[in-house]
């Protein structure tokens, strides 16, 4: 019983200490294009649950649009809010606005 209970002790740190861990920068919205738009609002709420969202400018506008849906369903698989049909328009067409060029 001994043994059990100090190696879940040894699980419980691990886990902890896996909690501390630094998380990505995440940019605020004031570092995008338009910072009070719906498509820079929706960019920081949406974006920033698993990392750092992007500038508009990570990827060029015919990107844009398959980005947002792959991680729609990112979104989906780990239970967050999943974004409406209006909010996915709205922050491809603030995204492709804003876009890199073609590399």
């Amino acid at each position: 019983m001994k043994v059990l209970c100090s190696t879940g002790a040894g699980v419980l740190s691990v886990l902890l200490s896996a909690c501390s861990l630094p998380q990505p920068p995440a940019v605020s919205a004031v570092s995008f294009p338009e910072p009070e738009s719906a498509g820079a609002m929706l960019l920081q709420q949406h974006c920033a649950h698993c990392h750092g969202a992007p500038t508009p400018d990570t990827h060029d506008a015919s990107s844009w649009p398959g980005v947002v849906y792959r991680m729609q369903t990112r979104i989906v698989t780990k239970a967050y809010q999943p974004m409406t049909d209006e909010e996915m328009e709205a922050l491809i067409a603030y995204l492709q606005k804003y876009a890199g060029s073609v590399q």
